[in-house]
């Protein structure tokens, strides 16, 4: 007798961005998760982030073993990873991107994992998405200190006085 297997891996995503807003061009890393629930090992793991139009790749950072594809420097698209093999069920690869946004307004940026394993839940958790607002950058006011203020306190009533003291 002969006994069918057909292997299943059921792969999770997650996407984070290591800032919900930022400034004009600052850079902005955000990170994917690909974890194979099992039951079975998934086969050729791919994990890809999508920049929107308004962010720019800068670099990126990928779990062992993984082959990626990138856009040039400077332009969006996909930066897309491919683990050839097996990946066991728990076991979790990374893709971390860096980019940046020179265009102010909310931006969001998708995320996907796919396996040439048999998904039993292929679209309601292998794909994630995360927005970020981008603005200009925000002028702390200044403020003194406790002391400062007494000394302006201080400086204040002397000026008080003085013209008090002219009349």
């Amino acid at each position: 007798t002969s006994t069918l297997v057909n292997a299943v891996a059921d792969l999770q995503i997650g996407l984070t961005a290591s800032v919900p807003q930022s400034e004009l061009g600052q850079t902005v890393t955000f990170t994917a998760t690909s974890t194979n629930g099992g039951p079975s090992d998934a086969q050729n793991v791919v994990l890809s982030i999508t920049l929107s139009p308004d962010f720019r790749y800068g670099s990126h950072t990928a779990s062992a073993g993984a082959v990626c594809t990138t856009p040039q420097i400077g332009n969006s698209g996909v930066i897309s990873c491919t683990w050839a093999g097996a990946t066991a069920p728990g076991v979790v690869r990374t893709l971390a991107v860096d980019a940046a946004s020179f265009s102010p307004g909310t931006s969001s940026i998708q995320a996907a994992t796919s396996s040439d394993t048999t998904d039993p839940v292929p679209t309601s958790n292998n794909v994630a998405s995360v927005s970020v607002l981008v603005g200009n950058p925000v002028e702390p006011i200044p403020t003194l200190s406790q002391w400062g203020l007494v000394l302006l306190s201080l400086l204040v009533g002397l000026i008080g006085v003085a013209l008090l003291r002219r009349d």
